[in-house]
C-alpha cells in the first residue's frame, strides 16, 4: 500500500506542469520534480542536498536561510500559505520572475516545506506591453474611445477629453451616439452591426458634436475588439479633429483657384493685347466705311435696316476689344480716403436715367456709422456702377435696388465695411453662381454685355485685399456683398490693376 502511494505521488509530481520542490527546515532541497528542472535548467541530481538558496539571486539569496530560521524559532509566517511573486536564478545565471506557493508539511517528525513555482514571464511581459500601451492611449493626441457592443462608452481616454470636453465620468456608461448631431445619430446602428461582422472601418470623416455644442470634423478609425478565440467583445475607435486640416484644405484650394485664376487672367491679357493689335483698326475702318455708306442711304431704303445692323455689331466688338484692353492693362495708383455713403450715391446718381427707364427704384440704406476707407476712388466706382448695372439689367420690368452699409470683419477679426447690393430682379440659377465672376461667361441675352464685368469687380476688390459674393434664388433676387477692409494710411497695402463696366 505504502509503495503503491509513493508510486502515485512520484507520477503527480513528474506530471505536473508547475514546478514543485521540497526542503527540510534547514533549506536543503529533497525533491526537485521534471517541471522544476525544466525551470531552472538544473537536473535534480545537481540540486538535491543543496541549499534552496541556490536557485534564487542576490539579495533573496542570502535572506532566505535567516527568513527560515526566524519562522521555525518564532513561527512568525512571512510568504508560508501566501502566495508572492519572487525572482528566480536559472542554471545559467539568467533570471525570470515566478509565482511562489509555499506550504509546511510533516513527514514524521520531519518538518518539511513545499514550494509550487509558475514561471509568469510571459505575463509580465503582457502587462509590461498593456502597461505601455496604457500609457501610449493615455497620452496620445487622438481620442481613443472604446465601447460594448450595444454602443455604450466603456474607456475615454485624455486625448477624448480634449477633443470632447467631457470626463470619463460624464461619459462612461452613456450611449456612444451622444456625441453625433441629430441628424447622424442613426449612423452608430449600421456601424456596430459591421463591428459585431468582424469588419474595420477606416478613416471615416464625420462630423461630431462637442460638450460646448460645438460641431467639428472628425476623421474616425472602428476596429473590433476580439479574444483569443476571435470573437468580438467590443468597439475600439480613434477619433482625430481634422477641423484645421480642413480649413487648412480649403485655404489651400482656394489658393489654387486664386493662382489659376490669376493664370488665367494673364493669358487673358496677352490674348487682350493681340485681339486689339489685329482687330482695333480693321474695326474702325468697317466702322467708318458703314457710318459713310449710312450716310448716303435713304431713311425708306429697304436695305438701311441691314447697315444699321452690322454698324450696331461693329460697335459692339469695338467695346468688347476695350473691355479686354482695360481688363488685362494696370493702371497708377491712386489711394486716397474714400467715403463710401458719399460715393455709393455719387454712383446711384451717374446711373440714375438708366435706372429709370427701367423703372428701378434704388432704396439706400447706409449706416450712419459707416466708415471712411482707403481706397482707389475710380476702380471702387467702377465696381459699384457694374453692380448696379447689372442689377438694372435683372429686372427688366422694374423693381427695386437696395442699398445696405454696416460694420463687418474680414476673417482673423480684421476692422471692414460690408456693401449689400440686392435686387428683386429674376434671379441666378444655382447651377451658375459659381462661374458667374469667370471671364467671358454671362447670363445675360446674347449679345447684350461682355461677361467681363463681374470678373473686373471680383479683382479690384481682391487687390484692396476684400471679399465679394453673390447669393441668389431664381424669380425672388441676387444680392452682391462687397466687404473692404479699414485701414489707416499708413498700413494700406498696395493696389493696382484697372477694371471696366460692362
Amino acid at each position: 500500500m505504502l509503495a503503491t502511494s509513493d508510486a502515485r505521488l512520484r507520477a503527480l509530481l513528474e506530471a505536473a506542469v508547475d514546478g514543485i520542490i521540497s526542503i527540510d527546515a534547514r533549506g536543503v532541497i529533497q525533491t526537485f520534480n521534471p517541471a522544476a528542472e525544466r525551470l531552472f535548467g538544473y537536473a535534480a541530481r545537481e540540486v538535491i542536498g543543496q541549499n534552496v538558496n541556490g536557485l534564487m539571486p542576490s539579495p533573496y539569496q542570502e535572506e532566505h536561510d535567516r527568513y527560515l530560521a526566524r519562522y521555525v524559532a518564532t513561527g512568525e509566517k512571512k510568504i508560508i500559505g501566501i502566495g508572492r511573486e519572487v525572482v528566480g536564478r536559472r542554471k545559467d545565471g539568467t533570471t525570470f520572475p515566478m509565482d511562489l506557493s509555499v506550504a509546511e508539511a510533516r513527514l514524521a517528525d520531519e518538518q518539511i516545506f513545499v514550494g509550487i513555482i509558475r514561471d509568469i514571464s510571459e505575463r509580465k511581459r503582457a502587462e509590461e506591453s498593456l502597461s505601455q500601451l496604457a500609457a501610449i492611449v493615455e497620452s496620445s493626441d487622438d481620442a481613443i474611445i472604446s465601447t460594448a457592443l450595444d454602443g455604450t462608452i466603456v474607456t475615454w481616454n485624455a486625448g477624448a477629453e480634449r477633443c470632447f470636453g467631457y470626463s470619463l465620468g460624464e461619459v462612461k456608461g452613456q450611449h456612444i451616439s451622444m456625441l453625433a448631431p441629430a441628424d447622424l445619430s442613426c449612423d452608430f446602428a449600421a456601424m456596430l452591426e459591421r463591428i459585431k461582422r468582424g469588419e474595420r472601418i477606416d478613416h471615416y470623416e464625420t462630423v461630431r458634436i462637442r460638450k460646448d455644442g460645438r460641431p467639428i470634423d472628425v476623421s474616425v478609425t472602428i476596429s473590433p475588439i476580439k479574444d483569443a478565440a476571435g470573437k468580438v467583445l467590443g468597439v475600439s475607435a480613434i477619433k482625430r479633429d481634422i477641423s484645421e486640416q480642413r480649413k487648412i484644405n480649403d485655404e489651400v484650394r482656394a489658393m489654387t483657384q486664386q493662382l489659376w485664376q490669376a493664370a488665367k487672367l494673364a493669358s487673358v491679357g496677352e490674348l487682350a493685347a493681340s485681339i486689339a493689335h489685329e482687330l482695333n483698326n480693321p474695326l474702325a475702318t468697317v466702322s467708318l466705311r458703314i457710318e459713310s455708306v449710312l450716310g448716303r442711304t435713304p431713311a425708306d431704303d429697304p436695305r438701311r435696316r441691314a447697315l444699321e445692323v452690322i454698324e450696331q455689331e461693329t460697335k459692339r466688338m469695338g467695346e468688347l476689344v476695350a473691355s479686354l484692353l482695360q481688363f488685362s492693362r494696370r493702371g497708377e495708383e491712386k489711394i486716397s480716403t474714400v467715403d463710401l455713403r458719399q460715393e455709393l450715391g455719387k454712383a446711384v446718381e451717374l446711373i440714375h436715367h438708366h435706372l429709370r427707364k427701367r423703372l428701378v427704384t434704388v432704396v439706400q440704406e447706409l449706416a450712419p456709422d459707416t466708415p471712411t476707407i482707403y481706397a482707389d476712388r475710380q476702380k471702387l466706382r467702377q465696381v459699384f456702377l457694374n453692380l448696379l448695372t447689372n442689377a438694372g439689367d435683372a429686372m427688366p420690368r422694374g423693381g427695386t435696388v437696395t442699398l445696405r452699409t454696416a460694420r463687418a470683419a474680414l476673417e482673423g477679426g480684421e476692422p471692414a465695411v460690408r456693401i449689400d447690393f440686392s435686387d428683386t430682379g429674376v434671379g441666378i440659377p444655382a447651377e451658375h453662381l459659381e462661374k458667374v465672376m469667370d471671364p467671358f461667361f454671362t447670363t445675360k441675352e446674347e449679345g447684350k454685355g461682355t461677361g467681363l464685368g463681374l470678373a473686373i469687380c471680383r479683382r479690384i476688390v481682391q487687390e484692396h485685399q476684400g471679399t465679394i459674393q453673390i447669393s441668389s434664388e431664381v424669380s425672388k433676387g441676387t444680392t452682391v456683398c462687397v466687404v473692404l477692409p479699414v485701414r489707416s494710411g499708413a498700413n494700406v497695402k498696395s493696389i493696382r490693376g484697372s477694371g471696366a463696366v460692362e
